[in-house]
């Protein structure tokens, strides 16, 4: 009987030290799926022109712009040293970049939209990201929709045994960018 009462107390200690542990991590999952439940998604505040170029912030973002998004004929971005550049999308393995034409800006096609891409950590929250995609008109500064959806780092990375920690996310990657195709492909501007 005492090496049962032993084994149980040891297993019970075991299970508090493990939740007391953890109970961060139990908490910022708990966050994390009260702002996906609140404050995520697609949302629509005008219209747009079909086929129409966008601005983006630097080579990436329009390389990732113009790979997922067939109807952004090009994005166009400014980079360092003050020079415009329009990226196409060629086809082929988005991660490579033959798939892309990079050529000097032609400043004559004007571009109407910015595409902005914010992440930013919340303050007072456990590895906690907030991610927020958005387009605007240039001439108006009129948002014309905003997809925001947030990141939790499991654990601390330096932490775990190879210094890496999944990432969940909501909504799924996916999801953003098959919400913001339909939006492109809807009954908007022509």
């Amino acid at each position: 009987m005492r090496k049962l009462s032993v084994f149980l107390l040891t297993v019970i200690g075991f299970m508090v030290a493990m939740t007391v542990w953890f109970l961060p991590n139990i908490y910022g999952q708990y966050r994390f799926s009260q702002f996906c439940g609140k404050d995520s998604g697609f949302h629509e505040y005008g219209e747009i022109e079909k086929n129409s170029p966008w601005l983006t912030t630097d080579q990436a973002d329009a390389k990732s712009v113009v790979s997922t998004h067939a109807m952004v004929p090009f994005a166009r971005y400014l980079d360092r040293d003050g020079q415009y550049f329009d990226v196409r999308y060629k086809g082929g393995n988005p991660w490579w970049d033959s798939s892309y034409e990079v050529i000097s800006a032609d400043l004559k096609i004007v571009v109407p939209y910015i595409f902005e891409y914010k992440a930013s950590f919340i303050e007072k929250e456990l590895r906690l990201r907030k991610d927020v995609y958005s387009l605007r008109d240039r001439k108006t500064n009129q948002v014309i929709f905003q997809h925001t959806g947030f990141a939790y780092t499991l654990f601390e990375s330096k932490h775990t045994l190879l210094g890496q920690s999944d990432i969940q996310t909501c909504p799924a990657f996916e999801s953003q960018t098959a919400n913001i195709n339909a939006f492109l492909l809807s009954g908007n501007k022509t």
